[in-house]
């Protein structure tokens, strides 16, 4: 679910910029200086979606350089990252199963004990 909130946010921000730049572009061209000014303030837009999505970045660039290294994720382009972080879901995933695994086989030892050990009433 956080996955699809950022990209409403990235969606509703990104159609909100180009409603705006589309907006300059239809404007008024013999203002320049207005369009200019106008023109900057979209860039320096801090609307509430693009704090969210930049404490995520930052929240998700701390949480991953603590479990890779930092220069691994931060000095990797977007498909390094998207491996990276395939590769480890796919570790977490193994070591579930596995988990998962032990506690069954733990689980069939200890009947089979029972009701190999137990006495018959």
């Amino acid at each position: 679910t956080v996955w699809v909130i950022a990209d409403v946010l990235i969606l509703y921000n990104s159609s909100t910029t180009a409603l705006q730049h589309h907006d300059l572009a239809s404007g008024d061209q013999d203002n320049s200086d207005d369009n200019v000014g106008k023109s900057m303030n979209i860039r320096s837009n801090n609307t509430p979606s693009i704090q969210i999505l930049s404490i995520g970045k930052s929240t998700i660039d701390a949480f991953m350089s603590i479990l890779l290294t930092p220069e691994q994720w931060r000095n990797a382009d977007p498909a390094q990252k998207q491996k990276q972080l395939a590769k480890l879901v796919a570790r977490v995933s193994l070591l579930l199963e596995i988990g998962t695994g032990l506690i069954l086989i733990i689980d069939a030892m200890r009947a089979f004990l029972d009701f190999s050990v137990s006495p018959v009433h």
